[in-house]
């Protein structure tokens, strides 16, 4: 097995297209492709429900936290929610945003030409989730637009925003009023993101102060160290006759000109000022339209579609395991060798993936669809290496299947049923 540290979890394609992709192999017939779509169909019906049950907890634990709801917030089970949001985003590959990564976005600038400052201090509690990271390539103008330069790097497929802010008399008490959000920091502040560069990562917080970079400190300075040349050169032999009282220069000078030089410097930091003000609304304009399109969701929705995008997750997991487990049962694989065996198919499509195969086997396992082809002696089971319990953890090298479509039809009905069965008691 390659080495795999650092590689994502999360497979960049719908279930859409892992099953049109997937049973698009040329040993699949007519007739199993219909048997497969219906055990598809079982397994998408299956986790909906799962998922389901998971979206209705979390949605009234985070009912009293929601800073859209009619009511008072009530922070009381935060903590619950937080804990029970991290656990959904785990099982939806979703990975914590560093502070490495945070760190090298305050630091650099990628799209966007603007540096942030964050100010961290006036959140109780702020977590970042990645899923997915994908390489983008942009033109972007350079040198006051008179030249432009393409731009590659990596950027979040999509970023989960969990905020809490301090109350007003954090605010009060700090001399921060002005940055206050007042009745709208109340509650448990959630936000999700699309195509979010890394090194822009700072553009997505809502309280930041934009820094000038050089380049834009020297276009504001220009008209004032100009303006400041062409006045002086006009006007120092008439202020410095003037001061010594000599020639012309002297009794052409009045006050009304003296006047002029105030007024004609009073311009000049005037058009400056003008210029920074300028430049600093056109660095929010641009981040302003830029997140419009890359707002994915708020607060309540984010969770709908956390849960819906950890549904999809489980089940193209699961479809994969079978599928392959069931076309090349030739092979009797090995969860090492099916692991590498998904990772390679994956890679095939371009996408570089550490495909979670302990997880897919699960699954399968739960519902009894997995077959473990291990031989039998007096109640203990060969695992590939050695006779061991044969309720004990699938083997590294233990050679693995899965049961025929028809079986497994019948035991996902079975377990479906299962699930709606009321006791008569």
């Amino acid at each position: 097995m390659a080495d795999m540290e650092g590689v994502q979890h999360y497979i960049p394609l719908t279930r859409a297209e892992v099953k049109e992709r997937l049973f698009a192999d040329p040993r699949i017939t007519p007739d199993l492709l219909k048997k497969l779509e219906d055990v598809c169909t079982m397994l998408e019906a299956i986790w909906h429900f799962r998922q389901h049950d998971v979206l209705e907890r979390m949605k009234q634990t985070y009912s009293p936290l929601d800073p859209d709801q009619h009511g008072e917030v009530n922070l009381a089970t935060v903590d619950e929610f937080v804990e029970a949001l991290s656990e959904v985003l785990e099982d939806g590959n979703w990975e914590t945003v560093t502070q490495e990564e945070i760190d090298e976005a305050l630091e650099g600038e990628d799209v966007f030409p603007i540096s942030l400052d964050i100010r961290f201090d006036e959140f109780v509690r702020m977590h970042l989730f990645k899923l997915g990271i994908k390489p983008y390539s942009v033109e972007v103008k350079r040198n006051f637009g008179l030249s432009s330069k393409t731009i590659s790097g990596e950027m979040f497929e999509r970023i989960i925003q969990v905020i809490q802010f301090r109350d007003s008399e954090w605010f009060k008490e700090q001399k921060r009023t002005k940055f206050d959000p007042g009745k709208e920091n109340a509650g448990l502040h959630l936000r999700m993101f699309r195509d979010v560069p890394k090194l822009d990562l700072e553009v997505i917080f809502p309280n930041t102060s934009p820094k000038m970079r050089g380049q834009d400190k020297i276009k504001i300075a220009i008209p004032l160290f100009a303006g400041l040349g062409s006045m002086i050169a006009k006007y120092a032999p008439v202020v410095l006759g003037w001061i010594t009282g000599s020639g012309a220069s002297s009794a052409g000078f009045s006050t009304a000109a003296l006047g002029g030089v105030v007024g004609a410097l009073g311009g000049y930091m005037f058009k400056t000022w003008s210029g920074y003000k300028k430049t600093k609304e056109d660095y929010l304009d641009q981040v302003s339209k830029d997140m419009y399109f890359k707002g994915q969701a708020n607060n309540q929705a984010v969770i709908n579609m956390v849960v819906d995008l950890a549904e999809e997750q489980e089940v193209k997991e699961a479809l994969l395991a079978y599928t392959f487990l069931l076309i090349e049962d030739e092979q009797n694989h090995t969860p090492t060798t099916l692991d590498d065996r998904v990772e390679a198919w994956l890679a095939a499509f371009g996408l570089t993936i550490d495909f979670e195969i302990d997880d897919a086997l699960q699954k399968l396992l739960d519902l009894h669809l997995l077959i473990r082809k291990m031989k039998s002696e007096g109640g203990w089971v060969w695992d590939g290496e050695e006779w061991v319990d044969p309720k004990a953890d699938l083997g590294r090298n233990e050679h693995i299947g899965v049961v025929q479509p028809e079986v497994a039809l019948a035991r996902m009905d079975e377990y479906w049923d299962g699930i709606f069965e009321h006791s008569s008691e």
